[in-house]
């Protein structure tokens, strides 16, 4: 009994293990500043605050994808999210 006990205790630590180093870590950051409305917005900063904060919490800087301005469109989103993003995780 406490062989079966120690055995399933092992396993269980070691898939622990087996799925914290296969998991990745990815991001997507989407940053609008240039509103009509509004011109005092600027999210330049912000998109390199949280990218090194990212970094920081064990994201690779390869799987932090950003898109800014103009670029933030439906279409875009979901071409990321088709290419990247999925095929990624």
């Amino acid at each position: 009994m406490k062989q079966k006990i120690l055995f399933l205790a092992g396993l269980i630590l070691f898939l622990n293990i087996s799925i914290k180093v296969s998991a990745k870590k990815i991001a997507l950051i989407a940053a609008i500043s240039k509103y009509e409305f509004c011109s005092a917005l600027n999210t330049d900063k912000d998109v390199e605050l949280i990218k090194t904060t990212l970094i920081n919490r064990g994201f690779d800087e390869k799987y932090i994808f950003i898109l800014r301005n103009e670029q933030v469109s439906k279409k875009n989103l979901i071409k990321i999210f088709r290419t990247k993003l999925i095929e990624i995780a």
